[in-house]
């Protein structure tokens, strides 16, 4: 990488921090600007330009740094946010996503995948660790090794389609039979359908599914 990009580490663990800042001082393309012990400090904090990266590890005050990260990518989405946490729970790592988290380490990995991850945010692409990655897909990849997410998508109809991107942003029946002006029935006949060729079980399924597509997602 020919460009340097400003970092800034967000850990309640002052060693971590130190850890952190040790091992990007010998990365030509990292300059450290700062580091707080949650997102809420980075509110308060003085920057001539905003970060390009931070490094944060978002289960230190849970819900509240996913609201902070939500805030921070709406006033500046080119930022580019990556975790770097313990918790490798499934329902975890979705809310990280949902929130607008880029990429999403386990600390547990290894310093190459860190920078390799660093690298791949910041060149526009997600990245997860490999063992969260296996767990966050396998609720649609069990048993479609010959079919990718995308291709079993476009095996919906249109109205099928709709329910889809609905369902995936979290409406409930009711709201999509008023956003599409259908009957409650027809949604949960088109919602049965859509789970079924998609082989998911639940709203949440549907939700990690919708996370992973939405940006290349097109209803016809």
């Amino acid at each position: 990488m020919d460009q340097q990009y400003d970092v800034l580490i967000v850990d309640d663990h002052q060693i971590v921090r130190e850890g952190l800042k040790s091992l990007l001082s010998d990365v030509p393309w990292a300059r450290i600007v700062g580091e707080a012990r949650t997102v809420r400090e980075v509110f308060d904090m003085d920057f001539g330009n905003p970060p390009h990266l931070i490094l944060i590890d978002p289960n230190v005050s849970g819900d509240v740094d996913l609201d902070s990260i939500k805030q921070i990518k709406a006033v500046h989405p080119f930022i580019k946010v990556l975790a770097l946490t313990a918790n490798e729970s499934e329902d975890w790592v979705y809310k990280c996503l949902e929130a607008g988290v880029n990429g999403y380490v386990v600390k547990k990995s290894p310093c190459s995948e860190l920078l390799m991850a660093a690298q791949t945010v910041l060149d526009g692409k997600t990245f997860l660790s490999p063992g969260v990655l296996v767990d966050v897909a396998k609720v649609y990849l069990e048993g479609r090794r010959s079919k990718q997410p995308e291709a079993l998508v476009g095996a919906l109809t249109h109205r099928e389609r709709e329910v889809f991107q609905l369902v995936g942003q979290g409406h409930k029946n009711r709201e999509i039979a008023e956003l599409l002006y259908i009957s409650i029935k027809t949604v949960e006949k088109h919602r049965a359908t859509m789970m079924r060729k998609l082989r998911l079980k639940s709203p949440a399924d549907v939700r990690r599914l919708w996370v992973l597509l939405k940006d290349t997602f097109t209803a016809p």
